[in-house]
């Protein structure tokens, strides 16, 4: 999966993913922790958070993110009630604690770049939100080409193995030989 991502980041495509850039990559190594279930949700719910950490960590820089005193303690202040929230989400939540903590990543990446007086660049949303979707889409392809089975199949082979481990056991205890 990393080496797909790198690649389509080292070749890039037109304008839509720049070339020779880790921004693919990067989020690929953030999204292989492991998960049960289905491969779609998981990874729906990872766009999910990617998508709103980033948005709202450059939207927080776009308001406060000024050259100038102000800017700098209202940056602080609003990172660090960025990370209490997501940070509070991943903590606390089991459903919703890799997406907190997904948050809490890109949301900082967003948050803390450096000031400028600017007028806001929509176009600084474009790049690091198509890289995401795009090593999201490697992601969940490979999740789901090689998923492994259902739990429930998996349980039950486990309990046809673990009966005739004891069918076994039970005849060689009453083989007369």
């Amino acid at each position: 999966r990393i080496f797909v991502c790198f690649a389509i980041g080292y070749h890039g495509y037109a304008n839509v993913v720049r070339g020779k850039n880790a921004g693919i990559a990067i989020p690929a190594t953030l999204l292989l922790m492991r998960y049960t279930g289905s491969a779609i949700q998981k990874n729906a719910k990872r766009l999910q958070a990617v998508v709103l950490g980033t948005v709202t960590g450059i939207l927080i820089h776009a308001i406060v993110g000024r050259c100038v005193w102000w800017g700098y303690a209202l940056t602080g202040v609003l990172y660090f009630f960025w990370l209490i929230l997501t940070l509070f989400i991943y903590f606390d939540t089991v459903d919703n604690s890799y997406s907190g903590l997904l948050m809490a990543y890109f949301g900082t990446m967003g948050i803390l770049r450096g000031c400028n007086d600017l007028n806001f660049d929509p176009m600084l949303t474009h790049y690091p939100i198509t890289n995401t979707v795009v090593a999201i889409f490697v992601v969940t392809f490979f999740d789901t080409i090689f998923q492994p089975s259902r739990a429930s199949v998996a349980a039950y082979e486990a309990y046809k193995e673990v009966w005739q481990t004891l069918e076994d056991a039970v005849k060689d205890i009453f083989d007369p030989q």
